[in-house]
């Protein structure tokens, strides 16, 4: 798919920023894309600059350039969509033109995660933040698995008994899985060894609205039935295969029976990436009922090995092509005999959507 003219003008600038960080043949790349398609001659650079035909000052800044460019295509630019390349013909006779065209992929964990540098818009990481209910003397907070709204009268409808307790409850959030503030930590910074500037902002699950996240790169992690943002997720996502649910993975259309988690022995973990060309926009969803084994699941995107099998497994192609754009992968994750630690994750199975 070719860039529109927004997309164009970004990549555009992106190149330029670098060029300007590098100094390297700048004033040639914007009389390049000044002259679109038409492209300069040869004779046409030594008019601009005041040379002899005969100088080699053009042939020199066009080997700069075409190396520029493709180190950016390379690296920092190694996550957009499509790069600009430099054709040219030797000799005094020559013709200069820059070309946008499709980038190749990047491979392994880079090329796992590139979705999330489309562009370079902003990665919002949520995670949960369940709701508690806080009596108004500050003795008692409770948590009940089922109330996940900011209504007293849901709680008292569970636990009628409340009804009598003096002063009332209040919704307060005061509390965060450890395992989810790990997994945003990981995914954080394994993000910026990858770009170092990537822009990443981190939120809980009632601080922002699933619509709020549209325009930007997401990654929600946490629980269908705590995550405010990712119940919407699945509502609103009709090419899902398989849904988080509060006891485990079900597939939608039944086929399957539910994988059930077996608390305190293992856990499901349902990994989800929309990838979307239309808005240029990353959904990654990591859904599961266990905060350190969903720790264990994001070490484990970012760990070469795993990675790069899953590659082979999903594509299973000689000529790389990349990851798919939109996909599911379901993990199981037991915990370790005698340790309060998960093992490595495993996967059970993947669908590309």
């Amino acid at each position: 798919m070719s860039p529109n003219k927004h997309e164009r003008h970004a990549l555009v600038e992106a190149v330029r920023t670098q060029l300007r960080a590098s100094r390297n043949a700048t004033k040639l790349f914007d009389k390049l894309i000044e002259s679109g398609r038409r492209g300069i001659t040869h004779k046409q650079i030594c008019e601009w600059k005041g040379l002899d035909y005969k100088d080699p000052w053009p042939q020199r800044e066009a080997s700069r350039l075409k190396m520029a460019l493709e180190e950016f295509a390379t690296g920092e630019g190694a996550d957009i969509p499509w790069c600009c390349e430099l054709v040219n013909t030797k000799g005094n006779d020559g013709f200069y033109q820059i070309l946008v065209r499709d980038n190749v992929p990047p491979q392994g964990v880079r090329g796992f995660w590139s979705p999330h540098f489309w562009l370079d818009r902003d990665n919002y990481i949520l995670i949960t933040e369940p709701i508690f209910f806080r009596d108004r003397a500050d003795k008692l907070y409770l948590r009940h698995f089922d109330v996940n709204v900011h209504d007293v009268n849901e709680l008292l409808k569970n636990l009628p008994l409340l009804r009598s307790h003096p002063g009332g409850f209040v919704p307060v959030h005061h509390y965060v899985s450890i395992g989810e503030v790990r997994a945003k930590d990981e995914i954080s910074k394994r993000l910026r060894d990858l770009r170092s500037k990537v822009r990443i902002e981190f939120w809980t699950s009632h601080e922002k609205l699933f619509d709020d996240l549209l325009r930007h790169h997401m990654i929600l992690t946490g629980t269908w039935r705590a995550s405010a943002a990712i119940r919407e997720f699945q509502r609103t996502e009709d090419r899902l295969i398989y849904d988080h649910t509060v006891t485990g993975v079900r597939r939608r259309d039944g086929s399957e029976k539910e994988y059930l988690d077996a608390p305190g022995r293992y856990y499901y973990g349902l990994v989800t990436r929309i990838a979307d060309r239309g808005t240029w926009t990353a959904k990654t969803v990591l859904a599961c009922n266990h905060g350190p084994a969903t720790h264990a699941i994001s070490k484990d995107l970012f760990a070469k090995d795993s990675v790069d099998e899953l590659a082979e497994q999903m594509t299973g192609e000689e000529l790389w092509k990349g990851f798919p754009d939109c996909f599911q992968i379901l993990f199981t994750v037991t915990l370790s005999p005698h340790s309060e630690n998960f093992g490595h994750p495993k996967i059970m199975k993947w669908v590309i959507l």
